[in-house]
């Protein structure tokens, strides 16, 4: 491993580099892609090319060394562009709202799983408990399961490599409430089940708002 730990410290300023161009030049396609998709009133872009991007940046992110070696591009460099992207595409998203919130709709509720009952069951009881006495419209799950199962190496102490396992499965189930007069929310409610550390994790992770005529 010490010989191994050398050879990676040797390669990797110029591996590195190459890594930081690739960076780079994800950052110049979604810029280009965010300008565009808002010139054009593109919604699809943010979920087909700018989503495609954001997933190759987030690779090359996993990848990116914890500790700065010598001569390498340190990680700040990484976090600004990651910013900057993050910045760039919140900003077109804002350009786009009132198309955005238009075309979205209640997702059809297709799950049939036997847990299907029990999962809207737990939603229901974490959104009554964030927004206590709001109506609660309609729940539904539109898709199955998704299912994480693999292995990395993970730096546990500094110099001390072990290979760590993740299983893992998440669903997500939508929630349809009011807003306003004019809008509705759809808050949408993640399971998480690890079955590594035998947890389940049940959260908001985001708000989704639509107008009532699209109802």
């Amino acid at each position: 491993m010490p010989q191994l730990l050398a050879k990676l410290n040797a390669d990797a300023p110029a591996a590195m580099s190459v890594m930081l161009l690739c960076l780079q030049h994800n950052e110049r396609v979604v810029n280009q892609m965010v300008n565009d998709a808002t010139a054009r009133r593109a919604v699809a872009y943010f979920d087909g090319g700018i989503a495609q991007a954001q997933r190759e940046v987030a690779t090359l992110e996993a990848l990116y060394p914890i500790k700065v070696v010598n001569a390498a591009p340190i990680k700040a460099q990484l976090t600004t562009i990651q910013n900057n992207i993050a910045n760039n595409i919140a900003a077109g998203l804002v350009a786009l709202e009132d198309l955005i919130v238009a075309e979205r709709h209640m997702p059809s509720d297709a799950y049939d799983g036997e847990d299907a009952n029990t999962l809207k069951q737990k939603a229901q009881a974490l959104v009554e408990e964030q927004f206590p006495g709001q109506e609660i419209m309609e729940l539904a799950i539109c898709c199955e399961w998704d299912t994480e199962d693999y292995e990395e190496l993970v730096e546990r102490v500094p110099g001390e490599w072990v290979r760590q396992r993740f299983h893992f499965r998440d669903i997500q189930v939508g929630v349809l409430m009011p807003l306003n007069g004019e809008r509705l929310v759809i808050r949408v409610v993640g399971v998480r089940q690890n079955f590594v550390t035998d947890r389940e994790i049940v959260e908001l992770v985001r708000e989704l708002p639509m107008l009532r005529e699209s109802l």
